[in-house]
């Protein structure tokens, strides 16, 4: 399996705006957070501004982030960082993650027929894909990546 460079930004700027909702909540609970211009996110996280411009475009379409405009605008997450899961993030900026090069049940060999490890790979993407629908932005910032907080009830629940 190999992650893009986009979808591992993607989340490397989504937990950026996470950082700075939680910090926004601490001053005023009640407040919305503030836009984080694209510009800071960029630096902080060494991401060429006009590819993450790019990726914040999808973000945007797929709801994981708001647009603000004017003088303090840029970006902030549309939701809180726990009702944001780190599988949404990827797809929202890149195809279906797949280790396996059967794109479909049918198979990957002449005559659509299985390879001889097919169901070793689809079960393993099964297993990638179930992990990063049960991480949080906000098990990312606690760094509860290895035990998502959500448990196995929930990557269920999210993907049924």
């Amino acid at each position: 399996m190999k992650l893009s460079t986009r979808g591992r930004y993607a989340v490397m700027a989504m937990t950026d705006l996470a950082q700075h909702y939680y910090a926004d909540k601490a001053r005023d609970a009640s407040a919305l957070s503030k836009p984080v211009a694209l510009t800071m996110v960029a630096e902080r996280q060494q991401i060429s501004l006009p590819y993450l411009e790019q990726i914040f475009q999808d973000l945007r379409k797929f709801g994981l982030v708001e647009s603000v405009r004017g003088a303090h605008g840029g970006f902030r997450l549309s939701r809180s960082p726990q009702e944001i899961w780190i599988g949404d993030i990827i797809s929202s900026v890149e195809e279906v993650v797949d280790i396996t090069r059967c794109q479909t049940s049918d198979g990957c060999l002449k005559g659509h027929a299985r390879c001889l490890t097919h169901d070793l790979w689809a079960d393993l993407s099964s297993q990638i894909d179930g992990f990063l629908n049960s991480v949080s932005l906000n098990d990312v910032i606690s760094g509860n990546t290895g035990n998502p907080s959500n448990g196995s009830a929930q990557v269920s629940a999210h993907l049924s």
